[in-house]
């Protein structure tokens, strides 16, 4: 199955280990509005509960740099980028949070020119990137200079759980 960011806004899309999505915001953000702490919460959507966890410190930090990007406007990058879509970074938290855990390492957030949300992860030798852009696959890209292994695909797809790879890169931090 193909993971579009639409899918993961309306909360259908999957995510590999554990079978968890964050439900981030319940509706696609508006061009205006803001997110906070108080709006992360988890969501099992195999025993359909929800439950209070902890996040890591750094989860304001993120949502600060999120609420900053979609709030710019086209042109941002003054080489006529895309406005960035508010889906993809609801989207991008849903994933995000849905992964890291109180003890993961903080990722980069920037946008792409297509409207786009990114979360990196990279160490010395290690690279994490997760793409949300408008109308297309979520994507994966990881490259480990270290082991040799290097792989991008859509996300759900990955060979090695997306939360296991973010757990593993956290611990060289």
């Amino acid at each position: 199955m193909t993971a579009t960011m639409d899918d993961f806004v309306s909360g259908i899309g999957r995510l590999s280990g554990p079978e968890r999505l964050l439900s981030a915001v319940t509706a696609p953000l508006s061009s205006g509005a803001a997110l906070s702490g108080a709006d992360v919460t988890e969501t099992s959507t195999l025993f359909r509960s929800e439950s209070r966890r902890r996040f890591p410190t750094w989860t304001a930090d993120i949502l600060d740099e999120i609420n900053d990007l979609i709030r710019q406007p086209s042109n941002w990058d003054s080489f006529g980028a895309k406005k960035i879509d508010p889906r993809a970074a609801s989207a991008l938290i849903r994933v995000l949070f849905g992964v890291v855990r109180e003890d993961s390492a903080q990722p980069r957030i920037f946008g792409t020119t297509d409207g786009g949300a990114v979360a990196e992860w990279e160490s010395a030798s290690t690279l994490l990137r997760l793409t949300l852009e408008p109308k297309q696959a979520a994507s994966v890209y990881y490259c480990s200079e270290a082991s040799g292994h290097e792989w991008e695909t859509e996300l759900g797809e990955e060979p090695i759980p997306l939360a296991a790879v973010v757990r593993r890169l956290s611990s060289h931090y």
